[in-house]
Parts: C-alpha cells; sequence; structure tokens
C-alpha cells in the first residue's frame, strides 16, 4: 500500500478503506485498537486508545510516523462521520513516539516479534509495567 515515497496523506481516499468494516462492527465500542504497520523493511504498530483519546506510534525502533498518525486519525474522524453521522468527538492527541513503556529491539530483525509483543501487552493491561530488559522473559 505505501511504495517509496508516496504522500499517503493526500493518497487516503476514506471509499476505499470503508469497506473493512461493515454495519456489525462498530471500532467505537472498543477500549484498543491496534494496527500492525510494515513500510520498507520494518514492522511496527499504530494505537489507537478510545477512552485516552490518543493515537500512538508503538515502535521498537523509536521512530516517528507522523504523516501515518494523520491517515490514521483522518480514518478514524471519516469512520465515526459515516458511521455515527456527526464529527468524532473530543480532542484527540496523536503521539509519534508512544509514552508507554514499550520494549525496544536491540537487533535489526526482531520487529515483527516486537511488534506483536508490544501489542498484545498493552491489550492486557491499562498501563505498561515492564521494561526493556524484561523482553527476554516475557513469556
Amino acid at each position: 500500500m505505501i511504495k517509496g515515497k508516496t504522500d499517503i496523506v493526500h493518497e487516503y481516499e476514506y471509499s476505499n478503506v470503508r469497506p473493512w468494516t461493515n454495519k456489525e462492527v462498530d471500532i467505537f465500542e472498543f477500549d484498543k485498537i491496534f494496527i500492525p504497520v510494515h513500510v520498507t523493511d520494518h514492522w511496527f504498530c499504530m494505537a489507537i486508545f478510545m477512552n485516552e483519546q490518543t493515537i500512538e506510534v508503538l515502535d521498537s525502533f523509536k521512530g516517528g510516523y507522523g504523516k501515518l498518525l494523520e491517515v490514521v486519525f483522518k480514518y478514524l474522524s471519516d469512520e465515526h462521520q459515516h458511521r455515527k453521522g456527526k464529527p468524532l468527538p473530543g480532542k484527540w492527541k496523536l503521539y509519534h513516539r508512544s509514552d508507554k513503556n514499550i520494549l525496544c529491539q536491540t537487533n535489526g530483525f526482531d520487529c515483527g516479534v516486537y511488534t506483536c509483543m508490544n501489542a498484545d501487552r498493552l491489550s492486557l493491561i491499562d498501563k505498561a509495567e515492564f521494561k526493556n530488559d524484561d523482553s527476554t522473559t516475557i513469556y
């Protein structure tokens, strides 16, 4: 979906992604939504925390993906308008780097594993209470 140096914000069209959820799925009933993302040769996760009204990048390399944050927020806004018939309420915050204590990889090839581990841990608990040394003893 993302190739080269395309401008993803200007390429986004809600009509292209609207069918991804159906009438039975109301994403606004979930507390947390995790979106795995693959860009070039790297995996990371975007997380939507509905109760906190935040969208955050959970990247084990601590990279920033501001344009993708904008696209996810635009999708969320469009989905709310489409499903609920009104604008997305509240003042949402977008974080290029999550303030949650996520695990960071120490090599250049385990990003997929860390993407899954960080999303899994944050899906189960309200606040991540682990440190990077825990990454070898999680399971």
